[in-house]
């Protein structure tokens, strides 16, 4: 089994359930990983917020390496395309700038967006 969480929301409370629910499908042993795409690209500036409730999950998600990457074209328009890279994350662009769905789907992933 294999899923991939696109987040497009930029909402903290909703990206810290997908975090909770990404680190308990990997604690079951189930593939998982999650993508930013659109507003959810700007959740990065949370990434480094000890303050933030998502600080602590978003910490143990990038030690599982759960994340795949964040949109380059939604990063660069949201004007956070330069903390992504500080993050490391992978930018995905395989679709006109922005992560390829079908990627997912051809290789046997559940796609499940948020």
């Amino acid at each position: 089994m294999k899923k991939v969480l696109f987040v497009f929301k930029k909402e903290p409370m909703c990206f810290l359930h997908v975090l909770l629910n990404a680190l308990e499908l990997k604690e079951k042993d189930i593939e998982v990983g999650i993508i930013l795409e659109g507003e959810a690209t700007t959740l990065v500036k949370e990434f480094g917020n000890q303050q933030s409730p998502i600080f602590q999950f978003y910490q143990q998600a990038q030690s599982q390496n759960l994340f795949y990457g964040a949109c380059q074209a939604c990063s660069q328009k949201m004007g956070v395309l330069e903390e992504v890279k500080a993050l490391g994350l992978t930018l995905l662009a395989e679709l006109k700038g922005h992560p390829s769905m079908f990627k997912y789907f051809n290789q046997g992933y559940d796609v499940i967006v948020f």
